[in-house]
């Protein structure tokens, strides 16, 4: 008996940290993409502001099946997403605009790989039998994570051939 319960209070503390990173590193983006969708423009602006809509239907959906699932998110600190986020605030106040874009695309897609691999550790630490729901809300929403990492290297490709000579026109 021991065992099991010690085992199960170890999952639930498990899920409930990976829902806690994923919020925290969500209300995080929330708050940095406005100013990063403002400071950019073209391809990059329309990207942010997708994936910034995106963000916020995710994260409304992950409260809500966590809440509904008996494990609704606490504050938190993630020393990984602060670290990641951080990076990404940095990345943003890159001076030289075609540097900015690069380094903001890449420290973007480091926040997106961390997210994916904090959908993975919820997961595994929701079995089959164990909140069945939860489980295949969290595969959608990493599934939508992933599509925005690709995205986000699709356009970290484009900047790279990109040499900076293209003209934004009106």
């Amino acid at each position: 008996m021991d065992v099991h319960l010690r085992k199960f209070q170890e999952g639930h503390h498990q899920r409930r940290d990976a829902i806690n990173a994923l919020h925290f590193t969500y209300r995080g983006l929330q708050r940095l993409m406005p100013t990063m969708v403002r400071r950019s423009e073209g391809l990059l602006e329309r990207v942010l502001m997708d994936q910034q809509r995106v963000d916020r239907a995710v994260d409304a959906v992950l409260v809500d099946a966590a809440v509904g699932h008996g494990h609704p998110p606490r504050s938190c600190v993630c020393q990984e997403a602060g670290s990641l986020l951080g990076e990404l605030y940095h990345a943003d106040r890159t001076p030289a605009p075609l540097q900015r874009n690069k380094l903001l695309v890449h420290a973007l897609r480091n926040v997106r790989a961390f997210l994916v691999r904090t959908y993975t550790r919820l997961l595994e630490a929701l079995p089959d039998e164990v909140h069945p729901a939860l489980r295949a809300t969290a595969l959608e929403l990493q599934q939508r994570e992933a599509d925005q990492h690709r995205e986000l290297v699709g356009l970290g490709e484009l900047l790279l051939q990109w040499d900076g000579t293209e003209r934004r026109t009106a």
